[in-house]
């Protein structure tokens, strides 16, 4: 009984990582040293940006500042346990990217309309942030 039930664990934790690795191949993403530092950073016309979901259901910004009109590459990631945070959904701007510890991961959208998006976990439970998005 005692093989059955580690030959059952092992096949579980293999199916497991191989679902993680087939979902990276998938949903690439992109490391990057960076930690946050300013709220918008241009390059070009690219505005990058930094959010990272905290282990105690926060985020490292509560709100984040871009021009309409111009691509946005938002980098997010995740510190370890961070549940149902893991994964960001921007309302209204039809972004939705699945972060990891201590690495990013890239969603990249252009904002036509100003206004306020809200942004929180997959679920909607975390206390949401925002992204204004200005003329």
């Amino acid at each position: 009984m005692e093989k059955l039930t580690l030959l059952a664990l092992v096949g579980i934790i293999a199916i497991t990582a191989a679902a993680l690795v087939g979902f990276n191949a998938m949903f690439p993403t992109t490391n990057s040293a960076a930690e946050g530092g300013q709220n918008m950073n241009l390059q070009g016309t690219i505005q990058d940006v930094y959010l990272k979901a905290r282990a105690d259901g926060t985020y490292d910004k509560n709100e984040i500042r871009v021009k309409a009109g111009v691509p946005v590459r938002l980098h997010f990631s995740t510190e370890p346990r961070t549940g149902c945070g893991q994964e960001l959904v921007v309302r209204g701007l039809n972004v939705r990217v699945l972060g990891y510890p201590d690495r990013d991961s890239v969603a990249e959208f252009t904002p036509d309309a100003p206004g306020r998006y809200s942004y929180s976990c997959g679920m909607g439970m975390w206390e949401p942030g925002a992204i204004v998005v200005e003329k």
